[in-house]
């Protein structure tokens, strides 16, 4: 990275020494960053100049909030210029920051969904006699979605006092990046995981996974059994991992359904999803939402086993 000079050196040499520290500790500071990069500092008699474009694949879901453009021009003039620095550190720093938290295996949080995740491994194979251990657990922090997640249960409460039912439910969709190393998510529009973890559940995308049957109608499918949610997980052949989901659900007032029937829209008035219970058509538990903002990922088991083929088809 060069830092080229045109024109003569000007007499307020202390305003474009202070410049020229920041801007060259902004670009230091993109450069950490790894979603952005700077062509060039330019230094005249008026101004300092900073070109900085956005790389074309950006790992960090949240990089759209922090600067949208293209190609980003930065004027720097004096006082104003420090001034502009200085939000442009903060956006690309503070609101650039990651979705993904690579969990440490000492840490409770992580234990606490190793734990669930086996446990509720409850359909056991000869090919899998034991659950698997997971390679890896990311924790979700994504405001938007908390948001709207904790919107989404305070209007359901305000229409029905009892409507405070929230639990954790596995979902199983594909992977198509190597998570394992970039340890953050990735932009491929075909990557479930990532998807739903940067920008949460889909409407146009909802019943893509399956696109053959939809026991209870087209909804967002999520169950209490990791080994349930394994059969609708798939991965990319270069990196032979799965992922599922482990998602905060605002379930609200269950439906409760025993048969299939996929011809619901939603849930009958005066619930707000529905329980498919284990024992008429299902061998398993499931529950089904029809709201995006009813469902908070939260965390991402990454996990290895029997290949990375969709079992359910």
């Amino acid at each position: 990275m060069g830092l080229p000079l045109a024109g003569n050196y000007p007499s307020h040499k202390r305003w474009l020494k202070i410049n020229l520290v920041l801007s060259v500790a902004l670009i230091l500071v993109l450069k950490e960053k790894k979603s952005f990069y700077a062509d060039h500092v330019s230094l005249n008699t008026s101004c300092v100049i900073i070109v900085v474009r956005r790389r074309e694949i950006i790992p960090s879901s949240s990089a759209q909030i922090a600067i949208k453009l293209k190609e980003v021009l930065v004027l720097v003039r004096g006082t104003f210029g420090i001034i502009m620095i200085i939000i442009m550190i903060y956006f690309s720093v503070v609101m650039k920051s990651s979705v993904l938290v690579h969990l440490d295996s000492r840490k409770q949080a992580y234990k606490d969904t190793l734990e669930r995740f086996q446990k509720e491994w409850v359909k056991l194979t000869p090919k899998c006699p034991t659950p698997p251990t997971p390679q890896a657990i990311f924790a979700i922090q994504n405001k938007q979605l908390t948001k709207s997640f904790h919107e989404y249960s305070d209007r359901i409460k305000q229409g029905d006092q009892k409507a405070t039912n929230s639990d954790l439910f596995f979902h199983g969709t594909k992977l198509t990046c190597n998570l394992l190393e970039n340890k953050d998510c990735c932009k491929n529009s075909d990557c479930g995981v990532c998807g739903i973890s940067s920008d949460g559940f889909d409407d146009s995308r909802i019943g893509s996974n399956i696109p053959r049957f939809q026991r209870f109608g087209k909804g967002i499918y999520l169950a209490p059994n990791s080994s349930k949610c394994h059969d609708y997980t798939q991965g990319n052949p270069l990196h032979n991992v799965r992922a599922q989901l482990l998602c905060l659900v605002s379930c609200g007032a269950k439906y409760e359904l025993r048969q299939d029937n996929t011809t619901l829209t939603g849930p009958p008035e005066q619930y707000h999803s529905v329980h498919g219970v284990a024992g008429g058509s299902l061998n398993y538990d499931e529950i089904v939402v029809f709201d995006v903002a009813a469902v908070l990922p939260q965390f991402i088991i990454v996990y290895e086993l029997g290949g990375v083929e969709k079992i359910a088809k």
